[in-house]
Formats: structure tokens, C-alpha cells, sequence
């Protein structure tokens, strides 16, 4: 396989893929970013003339680039540990006030940056999609996969050294996007929250996302051996990273039980609590079981949600197509779940895990195919 994987090197850096690829994923993340943050419009302030208004203490606020250093979450003095946990977990008072008594605006930061990590698998996967069947299709045409068999190389050598190779690739593309999105930091003066556990096991999801895609596809190109269904299959599997399917199925089976209900006397404790003592007073966690967040006070949980009374096995059914989407975190961001929840409580672990079981039934069923397909 070292053979194999080593050619496969010298073929990507002799030929024009390699630095088509570079400068298209360089190209197209500075083109995402770029978008995300202008319609942000509070980053980009300290690089332009505009302006950005925000209501605090019945007063409005107008941020533009003399004076907004001052509302940056640097500013605070805050730990990125404490900024992620806040309203989640129990601060100190005087860390508590720092963050939930002023105008800076450290949540819109952390939201957006969640949002430009979180987004950092979109070009990679597209840009994926078609350099498999590009490099890898010529194996077939050229004869390469012929020849290596004649070699005395199996096709599972074949066949798991492509994988490998794609996945340095894939890294490669995750790699060179945070890079971009590092060089826009540094230009705009930006320092947003960022706490390593989180932002770390966000880009694993975006890793893992990407060489799923790739995996699939690798598979459909050594089975089919045609670029074109590989190019097919690699762009309908992408496109469901833009289809929250998960949120098709909330609207149609969850919607009515996960409603709020203003009128339990769990919502009048909650909203009592908040006026006498303040969110600090008050711990979350999402429980994965239930798909809800339980709010803890003084020991003891209380949910806001409606009593579900769905069947135990339909429940389960539902749930289980739930957790099984490999785009799990970016759709359960929409569901106001905040990071720092998504890290401690399971979400992340759960789409590592069903990515990397996703990854490997199809490698298993794209080789078990292409062992049985005769190379012509």
C-alpha cells in the first residue's frame, strides 16, 4: 500500500490537480467567509464606514469603527471558557456580570464564528466531489489499476489506499480553509471566543463530514468506474448538507410536543427565578434521550416542554433517524443548541461516531463491489 499511496503523491504533485485545488478552495472559502461576514455586518465595521446599531438599557448604541474595540469580546477580560458556559453552566458572580452587564456583543461573536467553523465543510466536499473522479477516474482510463493488479498489488491495496489518499486531501482542504478564515481574523483586528475543546471537535465533524462524502464517492467511481456517476452521486450526497432533514422531521412528528407551555407550572418557576436571582442562578443540559433541555435549580430538573406521550418504539424509530444524520451538528444548530452543550452533552461524540459507522459500511459495500468487478 506505501507503494501505491507514494505514486498516488508523485502523480498529484506532477499534475495540475493539486494546485487547481488549492487555489479553488482558497478561492471559494474567502468567497463564503467574505459573504457571512458582510452580512454579519458587525466584524467588518472596523475595515469600513458603516455602522452597527444595537438596543441596550432602552438606549441605542451605534458601533462603528472608532469606537468598536471597546464592544469586542476582547475587550472583556473574559476567559473563552467562562464566554462558552455562560447561561449554561454556574459562573462567578463577577465573571457572570462582566459578560450579562454590558453592551459587548461576545455572543453575536461566538455565534458567528461557530457559524464560519461550522461552514468550513461546504467548498471541501463540493470541490471533493469532483476532484475524485477527476484524479482517480484516470486509474481506469489510463490503465493504472490494470497495471498495479499486474504488479501483484490487490485491489483492497487499491481500493483503502485511494480512501487514505482522499483523506489526507480532505484534510489538506479543512486545513487550508481555516487558514483563510485565520487571515480575515488577523484583517479585520478580530479575536473572537475561542475555547480549543469546542472549536476542535467542531473541525473533526467538518473533517469527518467531508471524508464521508469522499468515501462515497470513492465508492461509486471503483464500482461504476464511470466519472460521470461518481460525479452524480457525489453531488446528491452533498446536497444534503444544505437540506435539514432533521428539521422536516420536528415539523411534521415533533412540533406540538416541543412546544413551550406557558402555562405549566415549570415555565412560571422559570420565569420566576430569572426575575429574583438571574440566569446564573440556573444550569442546562441537553439530554439526547429526549431531545430537550432540562434546566437544573438547586438540584433539582424541570423541563418547559410539553409532556411528550408518544409510543416508546416510535420514539425510538424517529430518534434514531435523527442522530444518524452525518450533518448532525450544523442542523442541530438551528434548534438553538449551544455549542458548548453540543461538546459536553453528546451531540458531537454521536456524529463523530455515526460519520466514521457511515464511512465505514460504505467502504465495506464499495470494496466488497469493486473486488467482484472484473478490471478490464
Amino acid at each position: 500500500m506505501k507503494k501505491i499511496f507514494a505514486g498516488m503523491f508523485f502523480r498529484l504533485f506532477k499534475g495540475f490537480e493539486l494546485y487547481v485545488l488549492i487555489v479553488a478552495i482558497m478561492l471559494s472559502s474567502a468567497y463564503v467567509i467574505t459573504r457571512q461576514i458582510d452580512e454579519d455586518g458587525f466584524v467588518c465595521i472596523s475595515r469600513t464606514d458603516d455602522t452597527f446599531n444595537i438596543e441596550y438599557e432602552d438606549k441605542e448604541i451605534v458601533i462603528t469603527r472608532d469606537n468598536i474595540e471597546q464592544y469586542k469580546f476582547a475587550s472583556l477580560k473574559v476567559s473563552d471558557y467562562d464566554a462558552y458556559r455562560c447561561y449554561i453552566d454556574k459562573l462567578p458572580d463577577d465573571v457572570y456580570s462582566t459578560l450579562d452587564g454590558t453592551a459587548a456583543l461576545w455572543q453575536h461573536e461566538m455565534t458567528l464564528f461557530i457559524q464560519l467553523i461550522g461552514s468550513v465543510h461546504y467548498m471541501p466536499a463540493i470541490l471533493i466531489v469532483l476532484f475524485i473522479p477527476f484524479f482517480f477516474g484516470r486509474l481506469f482510463s489510463d490503465g493504472t489499476v490494470k497495471n498495479l493488479i499486474a504488479s501483484g498489488h490487490s485491489k483492497r491495496r487499491i481500493y483503502f489506499a485511494s480512501l487514505l489518499f482522499t483523506l489526507v486531501i480532505d484534510t489538506l482542504m479543512i486545513i487550508l480553509s481555516l487558514g483563510v478564515l485565520a487571515v480575515f481574523c488577523a484583517y479585520y483586528n478580530w479575536r473572537p471566543p475561542v475555547y480549543l475543546p469546542v472549536i476542535l471537535s467542531y473541525i473533526l465533524i467538518e473533517i469527518l463530514v467531508v471524508f464521508n462524502v469522499s468515501a462515497i464517492c470513492i465508492a461509486a467511481l471503483f464500482i461504476s468506474k464511470k466519472k460521470v456517476a461518481a460525479i452524480i452521486v457525489g453531488f446528491v450526497v452533498a446536497a444534503f448538507m444544505f437540506i435539514p432533514l432533521m428539521e422536516f422531521l420536528f415539523a411534521v412528528v415533533f412540533e406540538d410536543a416541543y412546544d413551550v407551555d406557558t402555562d405549566s407550572p415549570e415555565f412560571q418557576k422559570y420565569i420566576t427565578i430569572q426575575q429574583e436571582e438571574g440566569s446564573n442562578a440556573l444550569q442546562q443540559r441537553f439530554i439526547m434521550s429526549d431531545f430537550d433541555v432540562v434546566y437544573t435549580y438547586q438540584g433539582e430538573d424541570f423541563s418547559l416542554v410539553r409532556n411528550q406521550k408518544m409510543p416508546v418504539g416510535q420514539k425510538t424509530f424517529y430518534f434514531t433517524q435523527i442522530y444518524m444524520d452525518p450533518y448532525l451538528v450544523p442542523h442541530l444548530q438551528q434548534f438553538g443548541i449551544y455549542p458548548y452543550m453540543m461538546y459536553r452533552d453528546g451531540p458531537i461524540a454521536v456524529n463523530a461516531a455515526n460519520c466514521l459507522a457511515w464511512t465505514t459500511l460504505i467502504t465495506i459495500a464499495g470494496y466488497a463491489v469493486f473486488k467482484k468487478r472484473e478490471i478490464a
